[in-house]
């Protein structure tokens, strides 16, 4: 929700395309079945339907966004995120209740203007 409610028109991140809020995904790098990477905003950025589904995520695209973006090693970073072993169920609670709250807060403060 706060990853949406950033603006209306978005661009996505591997064809380059604006299109509406209502046609962008979520497109995730590393599929979003990796819990420790999931939620990460590195990991995590607008795709339109077109790449993120029919292109499978249009992957090549994708690395060459997230290393012209963050840098060189951010390729490998994401992929020692997503190889962590897996967490126990209280690990993993623990981990939603925090990303619960902190995009909460976040989507509290962009809709009241405080971003």
């Amino acid at each position: 929700k706060y990853m949406d409610k950033q603006t209306k028109l978005v661009k996505c991140v591997t064809c380059n395309l604006y299109k509406s809020f209502n046609d962008i995904d979520a497109g995730h790098y590393h599929k979003s079945n990796h819990l420790h990477v999931k939620f990460n905003e590195l990991n995590v950025h607008p795709q339109c339907t077109a790449c993120n589904h029919f292109r499978d995520g249009n992957v090549s695209a994708y690395a060459l966004f997230l290393t012209r973006t963050y840098g060189k090693d951010i390729l490998e970073i994401l992929e020692g995120l997503k190889n962590r072993p897996q967490m126990s169920s209280k690990e993993k609670r623990y981990l939603m209740e925090g990303i619960i709250e902190t995009y909460s807060k976040k989507t509290f403060d962009l809709e009241n203007n405080k971003i």
